[in-house]
């Protein structure tokens, strides 16, 4: 897979639509701040593809840019000779997502893949193009900020998850297990197939024909039982019709010979229900006339009583109460008003005398401060004589030091000249001699043709032998002085920066002195200026300032004096206010009184009248009754409800014989339609349901024998016939399962692990090891190499260190810049292997800062190796070697703005 630029909206800091374009060189670097954003872009290339964060599958909204409602990520890449363009965007809501897979056709036009729009199609389809999981796309393509070395650090079993995936490894093992199932599905078929060829027994045609005129006998048999049966059933279903229909028209007849007596009695029952349902409408009139008095003689009542309370009320008395609190109010204001002149005439003198005696306090202080002034003064030029003389020394300290760090650097430079140039030389010699040994094996010479001379080759590897050693202790020695070099190098640096830190203190202590003084000095003339301005305004009085602060006393008294007279003034006034507004509220209240009390006897006068008008119209409609009840309602009503009490029971009969009369008619309508239907009924079939019962019983007994004596002949015949063909079926699909199992069994072993998974893994892990190294002998001039050892579904990784170690041990135990190699070796390797199927890009994500500037510089070197091989090498660093210009001319910079968003520019 080569990447070639990625489209981030509402991507974390990536607020505003931003381009990381790769489509331009081999070896980018992309260059920034730390917190800038970097890692961020390779965050979007995963979650493009897999929906993934570096902190997992978190909820995507969390990602979403401050003050933005959605992110939006396109990825576009290449693969197979293919472009490809994956998109992702999320909302805020969980509903708020969007997904699809485009391909590029012919003149630049994209084609979404149908289907895509959907989240798992998408994730089938991208690891279709892509062929790698997640992890091993991390392991390979993308080593992440701070996951560098995840692939070594990790645990057997989960490293070797990701190198099977690399291979589809789980397809295989699927396969397997699929015809594993299969051949033992296929056994349990064929053992089947044999056992029932065994049940099934032996059928001739003569038993057959035997049997097919058994079985037509037997049909006939049924079909006459079941015509018989039919018959009785019938007969069966008629005489219990007939028994219950009788015993229907008899419990009819009960019912119309009941109802006769009550409907005897008519006339007699509607006449009391009559004269009981006029009784019941007179008495209600009366009690409405009853009521109506009631409410006339309560409202009387009231309007009497409201004018009783309103005729209480002295509204006079109130009135001379509030005039004399009005006059009382008046003489307070006057008072009040007296003593508040008096008071700020005493306050005005206070002021004037307490102003006097600040004035005179401030030029005392005045005259305190300029003395202070002047003697720091003369503290500060004290301090800055002493501070010259100590400059000059630290001045010539810090000259000489620099000096020193200019020789240590120089030689430090020539020591790191002569040992590249032994150690290149030492890696020459070692390639040469590598040569010549396989060259002495042969017969002939690769180039000549001429044979070989075994002793003269044998003499050229053994001087080779001993230069190779000449130069490798050469490199040694070298190391060794540029090691000392560059210790003596920063011994010399911190005495530099030591002296260098010592004279910038220095002169920022001179130039804070400086600051003291030129500040003392302007206060001091400042204090000078306030002074002179508080002395005039004395006018020479400074000598009365004790006469003065007793006028001050004497007129603190006075007013307090006068504050005391002004506050007892007050409340007096504040009393007579209160009176007044009380008087004020109580005539109020009672006027408001009087005149709703008023208007009440009023308003119950009237209702009084309303009441009597009531039962007046109600007694018109009642005759002479109701004009009795307007004298006295009360015997009227005792007579009509004893009345009433004597026709109790009227309504009750008037609805028994209103039913009776609906029963009667229903019953004599149901009985003639019952003798209707016992008409309909055939007479030989009028006869007890018991004896139709049990005729019923018999046929369908000899029914049921005949049926099952036809069934039975039915089924041997059928058996006997599926026997015939079944033996012969059994007998074909013997034959072919036992072809099926034996090539499933032989299937299965071809698919096993000790078949093609074993192949496929052992190439990997010998590719991968073979193109790691062949980046690790470079990287670090053969010192380290590694080694993969699978152990059923664990893989171990090794490493030895040839400058300490006579075999191999865990790659964990490496210090962090040997594993950050090794990791970046692994990736290479992983890189190369899978890119067989597409992968030519790695990018590595920070994770060079464990290394020195000579490891730095070394790391470079290999990767600019690196991309002669590879599409696309990516570097994500801040680091002066990574970024500069020289080594990358490829560069995107990522800046953050103003606001804390960031943007991308290519350099």
């Amino acid at each position: 897979m080569i990447p070639l630029s990625v489209r981030m909206t509402g991507w974390m800091r990536y607020r505003d639509e931003t381009v990381a374009d790769f489509s331009h060189g081999t070896l980018i670097a992309i260059c920034g701040e730390n917190g800038a954003g970097k890692s961020s872009i390779f965050d979007a290339i995963t979650f493009a593809l897999y929906g993934q964060h570096r902190l997992g599958k978190m909820q995507a909204a969390q990602l979403i840019s401050e003050d933005r409602d959605r992110l939006s990520v396109e990825f576009e890449f290449e693969s197979d000779n293919q472009r490809y363009l994956v998109r992702r965007s999320r909302g805020h809501k969980q509903g708020e997502r969007d997904q699809s897979l485009w391909v590029a056709g012919e003149g630049d036009e994209w084609a979404q893949v149908p289907g895509t729009e959907k989240e798992d199609a998408l994730d089938r389809a991208i690891a279709h193009v892509v062929r790698l999981s997640h992890e091993a796309f991390t392991a390979s393509f993308l080593l992440q900020q701070g996951e560098a070395t995840a692939f070594i650090d990790a645990d057997p079993k989960p490293r070797f998850e990701i190198i099977s995936s690399l291979i589809g490894l789980k397809e295989y093992e699927a396969l397997e297990k699929a015809a594993r199932e299969a051949a033992k599905t296929e056994k349990i078929l064929l053992d089947d197939i044999i056992r029932r060829i065994e049940e099934a027994g032996d059928a001739d045609a003569v038993m057959i024909a035997r049997l097919r005129t058994e079985v037509a006998a037997a049909a006939q048999r049924e079909t006459d039982a079941g015509t018989l049966l039919q018959a009785t059933r019938t007969m069966l279903a008629d005489a219990q019709r007939y028994a219950r229909l009788a015993a229907e028209i008899t419990a009819l007849d009960q019912k119309i010979a009941q109802t006769a007596d009550l409907l005897a009695q008519k006339e007699q029952i509607e006449k009391d229900a009559a004269l009981f349902k006029m009784l019941a409408t007179t008495i209600d009139g009366v009690s409405r006339i009853q009521a109506a008095l009631a409410d006339a003689a309560r409202a009387e009542a009231a309007a009497a009583e409201a004018q009783r309370q309103a005729a209480s009320i002295d509204v006079d008395a109130l009135t001379a109460a509030q005039a004399a609190a009005t006059k009382s109010v008046t003489v307070a204001d006057d008072q009040c008003e007296s003593a508040e002149a008096t008071h700020g005439a005493a306050s005005k003198a206070e002021r004037a005398a307490s102003d006097f005696l600040g004035l005179a306090a401030s030029v005392l202080e005045s005259r305190a401060r300029i003395v202070a002034f002047e003697q720091r003064i003369k503290e500060i030029d004290a301090a800055l004589q002493q501070a010259s003389g100590v400059g000059g020394g630290l001045k010539r300290t810090a000259d000489a030091s620099l000096k020193q760090h200019e020789v240590a650097e120089t030689v430090l430079e020539a020591a790191r000249k002569e040992g590249a140039d032994w150690r290149a030389r030492a890696d020459q010699m070692k390639r040469d001699l590598t040569e010549r040994k396989a060259a002495a094996k042969e017969a002939k010479c690769a180039r000549c043709g001429q044979p070989i001379d075994k002793a003269a080759a044998k003499k050229e590897i053994e001087a080779l032998t001993a230069q190779l050693a000449e130069a490798q202790t050469a490199a040694a020695t070298a190391t060794a002085a540029e090691q000392a070099a560059a210790k003596a190098r920063t011994a010399a640096k911190k005495t530099t920066d030591e002296a260098t830190t010592g004279l910038a203190n220095h002169l920022q202590q001179v130039a804070r002195f400086e600051a003291a003084s030129s500040e003392a000095a302007a206060s001091l003339s400042q204090a000078g200026a306030t002074l002179a301005e508080q002395e005039s305004q004395l006018d020479g009085r400074l000598k009365d300032v004790p006469t003065a602060e007793a006028s001050h006393q004497s007129a603190a008294a006075k007013l307090q004096t006068t504050v005391e007279a002004l506050d007892a003034t007050r409340a007096q006034q504040t009393i007579a206010r209160t009176n007044e507004q009380r008087t004020r509220a109580a005539l109020d209240e009672g006027m408001q009184r009087q005149a709703l009390l008023a208007s009440s006897a009023r308003e119950q006068s009237a209702t009084a009248a309303g009441h009597r008008d009531v039962a007046r119209t109600a007694a018109a409609t009642l005759g002479e009754i109701g004009e009795r009840a307007l004298e006295d309602p009360a015997p009227v009503l005792d007579a009509l409800r004893t009345n009433q009490r004597g026709l109790a029971d009227a309504p009750k009969r008037k609805a028994a014989l209103d039913q009776a009369q609906q029963e009667h008619t229903t019953a004599a309508a149901q009985r003639e339609a019952k003798q209707d239907e016992v008409d309909a009924i055939p007479a030989a079939h009028q006869i007890d349901a018991a004896a139709a019962a049990e005729a019923a019983r018999d046929a369908d007994a000899a029914a049921t024998t005949a049926r099952a004596d036809h069934s039975a002949l039915q089924q041997q015949l059928t058996k006997a016939e599926a026997a015939v063909e079944q033996i012969e079926r059994l007998r074909a699909d013997k034959e072919r399962a036992l072809v099926r199992h034996k090539r499933l069994n032989v299937l299965t072993r071809l698919l096993g692990k000790k078949g093609l998974q074993g192949v496929l893994v052992s190439d990997a892990l010998v590719t991968i090891t073979n193109h790691a190294n062949a980046f690790l002998n470079r990287l670090t001039g053969g010192s380290l190499q590694l080694t993969l050892e699978r152990d059923g579904d664990a893989l171990e990784l090794k490493a030895i260190d040839h400058t300490c170690m006579r075999e191999p041990r865990s790659a964990k135990a490496l210090s962090g810049s040997q594993k950050f190699r090794c990791a970046v070796a692994i990736a290479s390797g992983i890189g190369q292997y899978a890119g067989a199927g597409g992968m030519r890009s790695i990018v590595i994500d920070e994770g060079f800062g464990s290394l020195d500037q000579d490891s730095q510089r070394q790391m470079v070197d290999e990767l600019k190796q690196l991309a002669q091989h590879m599409d696309k090498v990516i570097v994500v660093s801040h680091l002066e070697a990574f970024t500069d210009p020289a080594n990358f001319p490829d560069r995107l910079e990522v800046h953050t703005t103003t606001d804390g968003a960031s943007t991308i520019t290519r350099a």
